[in-house]
């Protein structure tokens, strides 16, 4: 089970203790209802782990306060969105500036954006191949020369070229 990214008085303090109040209170008792709130946190939390796990580790997440403010908008956002009740137009806003296309997370995900203080997964480094063209052969094979290439292993995708019919 992963700890949620947001807590529920990060949640009171965005929306008021009346506003998390009002829409959690399933059952008409004026009080809030904490597993309709976890519920938010938790789906919060799970939406921001699966979009951004291939750049970040959970671990790595939790620790930033950026990611704590988007998991609190998420889960506000959902918990207004309980019952059917329509979410308020500010929280609309930046429920949309966070999850459009252009918005927030598709530039962490373009890597135009990078999460302050938080390490990214793998090794950011770049890498090099150094080629060259063995003529040796009777259709030209493009070589790695492994002496004067980096040793650094990637794991990021590589472009291969299409095999290129020879002439001879």
């Amino acid at each position: 089970m992963t700890i949620p990214f947001c807590e529920k008085d990060d949640m009171v303090r965005y929306m008021s203790l009346a506003g998390v109040i009002a829409f959690s209170d399933h059952e008409q008792t004026g009080e809030e209802n904490d597993n309709v709130i976890d519920d938010c946190r938790e789906q919060a939390t799970d939406e921001l782990i699966g979009q951004l796990l291939k750049l970040y580790e959970p671990a790595e997440l939790a620790k930033s306060r950026l990611v704590t403010r988007w998991a609190t908008v998420l889960a506000c956002y959902y918990l207004c969105r309980t019952r059917g009740n329509p979410v308020p137009d500010s929280l609309h806003e930046a429920y949309d500036k966070l999850t459009m296309d252009g918005g927030t997370l598709a530039k962490v995900l373009d890597n135009q954006f990078y999460i302050p203080d938080i390490a990214r997964r793998g090794v950011s480094v770049p890498t090099f191949s150094n080629m060259t063209i063995d003529r040796r052969y009777r259709r030209e094979k493009v070589r790695v020369i492994r002496s004067i290439s980096s040793d650094i292993s990637s794991k990021l995708d590589q472009d291969f070229a299409p095999e290129v019919p020879s002439d001879r």
